[in-house]
């Protein structure tokens, strides 16, 4: 730290060789920083001393402590809250480290500044009140300056606090329905319509707590009510527009919290006119008067009529009705809005006849295309005639009824009498029909109304119809009405003939199917869906709805990724109709299957050298994804250097030399699918060099691309063959043609193989190589041959050659076993190692050949390879015509274009098995030339018709057509194989005058109804019995109405025949029956025509024809099993007993009836399902055991059906186990806990405690399962379950902890189906099990202050007795909230004495924080003040204080006053407050307790008393008070004191002291003092024998130094001492002044302010490490004058 620099011998300079410190902090807790340095004269032996004291400079920066950079605050929060406490630190000392604080704004400021031991408190508090809707983020800058704005010299630091103001409940609701424009109603709406939707929310957005918002009307509307909660405005009075055009609506919004802030926003409605308001007349009578001799007729009055409504709903029509109202007119006819109205006579002639006095006329007023059905308005308008005599009338006409009601079924074919309108005897009646549909009737001349067209109650179902007859000027009328009575003729039509829904796989879909019936009537138009069973999956189909609930599919287990099945819609007629459609399901396929490889692992040997560009192996993995399935391999790695890997096949070659030092290869393969995404698998491939040191390579020839040549050493002389082929691209194990060179050799083998491909194929050359092991196994080279050969080849073809009569391996015997046993009869291997074919091999059965050549020897060695012989197919079937030559078809001449000739197509079959030999192309050929008439798809071989035979062969009566099919369309004729068929084309010609061919329209009507129920093909067995009926055919004689004859009707007969075939013929008339065997025509399609002839005795014969095709099957060996069908599902309910399951309905193919009965078994299946049924004899399933849906839902059986020959059928069918409701729900946990905080906010809906885990129903199905629970009558009050459905617990107040910390609510369990169960589930089945316990812990928030146990607090000091740290009393408050840290005491103000105020930090005791007592922190004394009054604060951890006031008193035992009582000291004790309170209403001065203590029945008590202001009152003053005092409390209480509490005296030493105590205190004092006195003066002694001592020893160095030079000085530095000098090492401490090691004050001082020394000529010198430094004097005065009187303090 310093250095002491010798300048001469008598001078040195001391320099400082480190920074100073001030602030450095000591275990103490202070910071300062001070040396004193020992310097001693070596020389002289004489010393002095140097005190440095460092004084402090403003150096350092305010930190900023535990400072938050951003708060959140809430715009509630009170002006004058603090809103976060500032804290820094700076261990400067004096002002320097003083800080001051900064900020800039108006809403904000510092306050509570404060310094203490280097930190700097203050509060950042609010000034101006927040608003989060104006400003929600408040940034504040606090600087921190210190020097405490009185240095010239500060430093400052900031920080910056961002204060997030959190939104309360200050902004009212907001509303998100904004109206710009009236809302425009129409005056038609319903009550109870919706008419507008109102939106608003909580106007504090960002609030921690949003409120709800409820509506309301302000005023209420008389039209309109709105929903509190929801908004909905709704309509609940008719509106009408002449009344109110406009409405005003308010509507208020209001959040639901204790504020109740409410917005308002008015709507404006305009009420848009309807059809509401009928046309009305002025008047609902008119008087009218007629004069029939001046022909006048005159009204009283303006007929007026009018309506109300607006633009086209005020349009109407006028109707004139009543008596003779033909003789009257009147008009307008047609009004919109309104109208005066005229009334004429049209014909007064027919008046002149009516003798009534008067004729009542009905104006009607109808509005015209009003979409309301209501009935018209109407008025009357009375006519009185003149009283002139009328003419006499002459004989009225009348029908039969003025009013005719009549019920006709539809239907039914015209003409059809309705009514009788007269007796058929009048004549000359002329008839009109009025009315809507009039044109559908009419009216004979018998007076009959008839019908002209069928009626049809689903176009109209009612007619009314007005009929007026006129007979020589006599007009009658009748009002007919018609009703059409429904009946079930309509078949439900679906939307589409064919729904086609696409199904995403492991996906639920539902689709929907719809048809529509048009019967009129529900009852005939009612719809049920079904579904044809079997289906390959569950579909479930709603027979209501159509709708159709696909469940999961996995496209990898269908059979088909297309379902395909029929949806059937019947009505609800009697009988039923029907009407079907398909539905198609495409499975999307995804791609959830990842690629798996055939091996994890595949080891490969290969032989050395290893030829570039050779296969190594081939690797092939799996994708089960039905599409998305193309996979490609990657070889990642570092082996890509050497290994190459096809992407698309799997096949990994070798592309660089593999290094000799590794024998071993490891690498993997990834296979990655095209799926989205992608999936992947990996593969592990181990390569593995043999051989390496025997093998060497042969240079090949240059024709030769591909090659492998394997050297193996022999024992003996071996042939040396070399096999090359032309140069190919690829490289295989595929041999197909070789060629062989031979050359002796004795030392070893050489093999080369290549593959070519040639045509024609040529046999494979191998010469067999083996290595030579100790194994008795060896394998060929190469071990797998494949090859191909074309079928049909002949016998004894060569097709693999391995070459033994050019080897030493002739000794071997080979064997050939085929993987199919049936393929060892087609090849053979001959002894010399030939592998040939043994008989004709046919494509369309044999594609592939597997199998494996052995070769034993006769040491016991073992050869093998495997081969694969792949055939070809050929082009060596002809096409074969389905149908025979010249088969015939007839049609019409008219035919029209597009017709498609009724034929089985395809014409023609190719059994050829591959495509492209088997696919035919066909072409047309017709014998005229000039017409084209018809044209053949040349795929299809559909034949169509262009152009109607009438127009292209308007003569011919016959077209001859000639079909060519051609197989292999795409080689080149030569390649291809032809056949030719004709057919024959009559056409049917009609010569007849126009009504034959009217009749013969009829008769081709009944040709569709002769061949409507003939199918188009009919299944037949191939062993069919010969005159087996294979259909009947229609032999009903058919009734033709005949026009000819009016009314009559002709029968027409059938007559059948059978053309083009020989395999079927007529037998009875209508019977098809087999004529020959069908035997060889198995899977084939046999067609036949079937000709009806059409004749009766009036129409012309006809002639009509149907192509009926049979397709034969084999019939099946083993029993058919109708019922239960295959993979049916059969569904049973659970727990109901069924004595029969299903009974199977089998029958047995083998036709003797001795033989045919059946066997019927259950086939074990892996899920043992079968283990629970049985099934006997007769085909009777039965279970064993109840069904349990929650055990197993379903069971998968097959059972086996026998016959006698043990043909076995197996049928594989479901049981679906239907769910029953016959559990109860139950709990499985017992109980649960949840917390819930105090005093939270519960709205009008309560408040969520907690979810409970729900109870479990052990019901298997969704519907079943049904959960309900409740809570016990006794925890409803506070507790609630808002949905009895969800285990969710609500609240309906707020809770509070101090209240109850516990709450207990039972929550029981039950179904939820107390009507629809099937079985009575109750709680005392389930017992406990349907009952849970919540405990409800209400969680603790700092809600309640600390409360102290007294407001005052009294104790005592007793003087010279109370020791340092002792306890004078403890204060105690009280918390109902947990406080985890506890609470926290402290003096909150200063403390007052009898003449003083002295700061809390200065007072002599202190407060413990944590426990509230009080501690001394001196020995008082008679000269310290008698009393302290002070306040004490308390504090939670959420700022919450109360206050207590503190008195101390410090007395001595004569300022006590002692109280005996004759009672025992528990007895005293428990009554110290009212003894207190007794004493004060005697005294008037406060009665303090100190101590009770007690022996037997007596306890004394010791006290002391204070004044009003808390000072220390004498004991003689209170006894005086005690005894004087005559006031009416004073005398109560005293008597109370001693005839109660049993009070015996009271007394004070002071007040009456006891001589013996008196002396014994004096003798006391007087020894005390004289003890000081004798200390002090041996303390004066010591100090002068200490001066006199050193005085004499200074006076001895310095006569030393005058005599001796000087050499050197020794300073002792702050820790070590020179080696040189006996001396002790000191300790470094600090005081606030200058302070030297030994604890003794220096008496001198001084500053040593000069600057650093100069360095001198001589230069420092070093001495020692411990700080021990050499110096000269400098001057020539005597160092004991001027060196020493210089060092003796010093502060820097």
């Amino acid at each position: 730290m310093f250095a002491l620099s010798r300048i001469n011998d008598t001078c040195g300079e001391l320099r400082l060789t480190k920074e100073l410190d001030a602030d450095l902090l000591h275990s103490d807790g202070t910071r300062w920083q001070s040396f004193n340095l020992l310097f001693e004269y070596a020389k002289s032996r004489r010393k002095a001393s140097l005190d440095i004291q460092v004084v402090d400079v403003n150096d350092i920066t305010p930190k900023f402590v535990n400072w938050r950079s951003e708060v959140n605050v809430s715009e509630k929060l009170s002006v004058g809250s603090v809103v976060q406490r500032i804290q820094t630190f700076d261990p400067d000392t004096g002002v320097g480290g003083v800080v001051r604080f900064f900020i800039e704004g108006e809403k904000f400021s510092i306050e509570n500044e404060r310094c203490a031991n280097a930190y700097c408190h203050a509060d950042l508090v609010l000034k101006v009140p927040l608003d989060y809707e104006s400003s929600p983020v408040e940034y504040v800058t606090v600087t921190a300056r210190d020097g405490a704005s009185l240095t010239k010299h500060t430093n400052e630091a900031s920080e910056n606090v961002t204060i997030n103001v959190v939104d309360e409940q200050d902004t009212p609701p907001i509303f998100l329905t904004v109206l710009q424009e009236p809302v425009r109603i129409l005056e038609s709406v319903p009550i109870g319509s919706k008419v507008l939707q109102v939106n608003a929310i909580d106007g504090d957005r960002q609030a921690r707590r949003r409120n709800d918002v409820f509506y309301d009307l302000s005023p209420p509307s008389d039209y309109f009510k709105i929903d509190s909660v929801t908004g909905a405005v709704t309509l609940i009075k008719e509106l009408d527009r002449e009344m109110n055009p406009k409405l005003t609506l308010t509507v208020v919004a209001t959040e639901q919290d204790e504020t109740k802030m409410t917005t308002e926003m008015t709507v404006e409605f305009i009420v848009e006119d309807s059809d509401d308001n009928l046309p009305q007349c002025s008047a609902q009578k008119y008087m009218a008067h007629l004069d029939r001799t001046k022909k006048t007729l005159e009204v009283d009055g303006t007929i007026t009529v009018f309506d109300q409504d607006q633009g086209k709903n005020a349009q109407f029509n006028v109707h004139l009705n009543g008596e003779y109202v033909e003789s009257f007119t009147i008009s307008p006819k047609k009004i919109q809005g309104n109208a005066e109205l005229t009334l004429a006579v049209n014909d007064y002639e027919s008046l002149e006849y009516v003798t009534d006095a008067e004729i009542k006329l009905e104006i009607t007023l109808e509005p015209r295309g009003s979409v309301i059905n209501i009935a018209p308005s109407k008025c009357l308008v009375i006519v009185e005639l003149d009283k002139a005599t009328p003419k006499n009338k002459p004989k009225m006409f009348k029908l039969r009824k003025s009013v005719f009601n009549v019920e006709m079924e539809e239907g039914v074919k015209p003409p059809q009498v309705v009514a009788n309108l007269t007796d058929g005897t009048e004549k000359n009646i002329h008839f009109a029909i009025e009315g809507d549909g009039a044109m559908l009737f009419n009216v004979n001349e018998k007076g009959q109304l008839i019908t002209l067209e069928t009626l049809n109650a689903e176009e109209k179902q009612e007619f009314k119809l007005k009929v007026v007859a006129v007979q020589n000027g006599s007009v009658a009328s009748s009002q007919v009405t018609i009703e059409v009575i429904d009946v079930n003729d309509k078949t439900p039509v679906f939307e589409l003939s064919n729904y086609k829904f696409n199904v995403t796989e492991e996906t639920e879909t539902a689709f929907y199917v719809k048809a529509v019936d048009h019967d009129a009537t529900e009852e005939n138009s009612k719809i049920t869906y079904s579904i044809e069973a079997p289906l390959p999956v569950d579909i479930i189909l709603n027979e209501k709805t159509g709708r159709l609930s696909v469940p999961k599919l996995d496209s990898e287990k269908l059979a088909s990724r297309k379902i395909e099945f029929q949806v059937t819609a019947t009505d609800s007629g009697v009988p039923p109709l029907s009407s079907k459609t398909n539905v198609t399901l495409n499975v999307v396929d995804v791609n959830d299957n990842a690629p798996f490889f055939s091996k994890r692992v595949y080891s490969v040997l290969m032989s050395c050298p290893v030829k570039l560009n050779s296969t190594v192996t081939k690797v092939k993995a799996i994708d089960m994804d039905v599409t998305g399935n193309t996979i490609t391999y990657e070889l990642p790695g570092e082996m890509q250097k050497y290994f190459q890997i096809d992407t698309m096949t799997g096949m990994i070659k070798l592309v660089q030399e593999l290094p000799t030092i590794k024998k071993e290869f490891h690498f993997n393969v990834i296979a990655r699918d095209a799926g989205v995404p992608p999936k992947q698998s990996v593969a592990r491939v181990n390569v593995q060099l043999v051989d390496c040191e025997l093998t060497t390579m042969i240079p090949l020839p240059t024709a030769v691309d591909v090659t492998q040549f394997m050297e193996v050493l022999t024992d003996e002389p071996t042939t040396k063959v070399a096999t090359t082929t032309t140069p190919v691209t690829s490289t295989s194990w595929k041999l197909n043609s070789t060629v062989g060179r031979t050359s002796n050799s004795t030392t070893k083998t050489s093999v080369l193989t290549t593959m070519a491909t040639l045509s024609p194929i040529k046999p494979v050359m191998f010469n067999k190589t083996f290595n030579k092991l100790d194994s008795t196994t060896r394998v060929f080279v190469p071990q797998h041959i494949a090859t191909e050969m074309f079928e049909n080849s002949p016998v004894d073809t060569l097709i693999i050659d391995l070459g033994t009569q050019n080897s030493s391996l002739s000794n071997y015997d080979f064997h050939f076993s085929a993987k199919n046993p049936d393929h060892n009869k087609l090849v053979k291997l001959t002894d010399f190692g030939e592998l040939r074919i043994a008989s004709l091999i046919d494509y369309e059965k044999t594609r592939v050949i597997n199998g494996s050549i052995f070769a034993r020897s006769d040491r016991r060695q073992l050869l093998f390879a495997t081969v694969t012989i792949e055939i070809r197919d050929q082009n060596d079937n002809v096409p074969t015509f389905r149908l025979p030559d010249g088969f015939i078809v007839r049609i019409s001449p008219n035919v029209e274009q597009g017709y498609v000739l009724p034929l089985p197509y395809p014409l023609a079959d190719d059994k050829d098995a591959s495509p492209e030999f088997s696919n035919i192309s066909y072409e047309l050929f017709v014998n005229s030339s000039n017409e084209r008439c018809f044209q053949i798809d040349k795929a299809s071989s559909l034949i169509q018709v262009v152009n109607a035979p009438a127009t292209c062969a308007p003569s011919a009566s016959k077209l001859l057509l000639t079909v060519q099919a051609g197989d292999n369309p795409k080689a080149p004729r030569a390649n291809r194989n032809f056949v030719n068929s004709t057919l024959l084309v009559e056409i049917i010609r009609e010569t007849t005058t126009e009504k034959t061919i009217a009749i013969n329209q009829t008769t081709a009507n009944l040709t569709l109804e002769v061949f409507d129920q003939v199918p188009n093909a009919i299944d037949v067995f191939e062993d069919e019995p010969l005159g087996s009926v294979l259909l009947v055919l229609p032999k009903t004689t058919l009734k033709v109405a005949n026009e000819a004859k009016t009314g009559g009707e002709s029968n027409m007969d059938i007559e059948y025949s059978i053309r083009n075939s020989d395999l079927v013929e007529i037998a009875s008339g209508s019977e098809l029956r087999l004529r020959k065997s069908l035997k060889g025509y198995n899977n084939q399609k046999l067609c036949a025509q079937i000709e009806a002839k059409l004749d009766s005795d009036s129409l012309v014969p006809q002639i009509t024809s149907k192509s009926v095709c049979l397709v034969t099957k084999q019939r099946p060996k083993a029993p058919v099993v109708y019922f239960p069908t295959q993979n049916s599902i059969h569904k049973f309910k659970e727990n109901t007993p069924y004595e029969t399951l299903l009974v199977f309905n089998a029958s047995s193919t083998i036709l003797d009836p001795k033989l045919n009965s059946l066997k019927y078994g259950l086939l074990e299946s892996p899920g043992n399902d079968w283990q629970h049924f049985s099934i006997d004899s007769r085909g009777v399933l039965k279970t064993l055991e109840p069904f349990d849906f929650e055990k197993q839902e379903k069971y998968n059986l097959q059972v086996q059906v026998c016959d006698f020959n043990d043909s076995c059928t197996t049928i594989t069918f479901r049981i679906q186990v239907e769910d029953l409701n016959d559990h109860c729900p139950v709990f499985v946990m017992k109980q649960e806990t949840f917390n819930v905080p105090e005093n939270q906010r519960v709205s009008s809906e309560g408040a969520l405690v907690g979810t409970f885990a729900p109870a479990e129903d052990a019901d298997g199905t969704a519907e079943k399962r049904s959960v309900c629970y409740r809570l016990d009558n006794n925890d409803e009050s506070i507790f609630f379950l808002p949905d009895n459905r969800k285990p969710a617990l609500y609240v309906r107040k707020s809770l509070d902890r101090e209240e109850q910390e516990n709450h207990n609510v039972t929550v029981v369990t039950m179904d939820c189906h107390h009507k629809e169960r099937d079985l009575n589930c109750t709680e005392v089945t389930a017992g406990e099990k349907t009952r849970k316990l919540l405990i409800i812990k209400v969680t603790d928030v700092n809600d309640n202050f600390p409360k102290f146990t007294q407001k005052e607090y009294y104790g005592k000091v007793i003087e010279r007795k109370t020791k340092f740290g002792a306890k004078i009393l403890q204060v105690h408050a009280d918390d109902p909230d947990s406080e985890l840290k506890g609470l926290h005491y402290s003096i909150s103000s200063a403390v007052r004495t009898e003449t003083d105020v002295i700061p809390c930090e200065d007072a002599p005791f202190h407060i413990d924080s944590g426990t509230g007592i009080i501690v001394s922190h001196v020995v008082y004394s008679t000269r310290m003040p008698h009393s302290y009054n002070f306040r004490v604060v308390v504090r939670d951890s959420a700022d919450h204080e109360d206050e207590a006031s503190v008195t101390i008193s410090v007395i001595n035992y004569n300022e006590q006053v002692e109280l005996e009582f004759e009672q025992p000291e528990d007895v005293t004790r428990k009554n110290q407050q009212e003894i207190s309170k007794l004493m004060m209403d005697v005294t008037s001065l406060y009665f303090v307790i100190d101590d009770i203590s007690g022996h037997g029945n007596a306890t004394n008590l010791l006290a002391h008393f204070l004044e009003k202001d808390k000072l220390l009152a004498s004991a003689a003053k209170a006894l005086t008070l005690f005894e004087e005092t005559k006031s009416e409390q004073a005398q109560r209480a005293r008597n109370e004191l001693r005839r109660t509490h049993s009070l015996k005296k009271i007394f004070s030493d002071s007040a009456r002291p006891d001589l013996m105590n008196s002396m014994l205190n004096n003798f006391a004092d007087v020894y005390s003092l004289t003890i000081g006195s004798v200390f002090f003066v041996l303390f004066i002694l010591f100090i002068m024998l200490a001066s006199y001592l050193c005085c004499r020893r200074q006076s001895k160095n310095s006569a030393k130094l005058n005599v001796v030079p000087v050499n050197q000085d020794l300073i002792f530095g702050n820790t070590a001492i020179a080696a040189k000098l006996p001396v002790t090492q000191t300790v470094l401490t600090k005081t606030p002044s200058a302070v030297n090691y030994t604890g003794v004050r220096r008496q001198r001082t001084s500053t040593l302010r000069h600057a650093a020394p100069r360095p001198t000529q001589h230069g420092p010198q070093h001495l020692h490490q411990q700080h021990s430094l050499t110096t000269q004097d400098k001057t020539s005065q005597p160092p004991d004058s001027h060196l020493f009187d210089a060092l003796q303090s010093t502060e820097l």
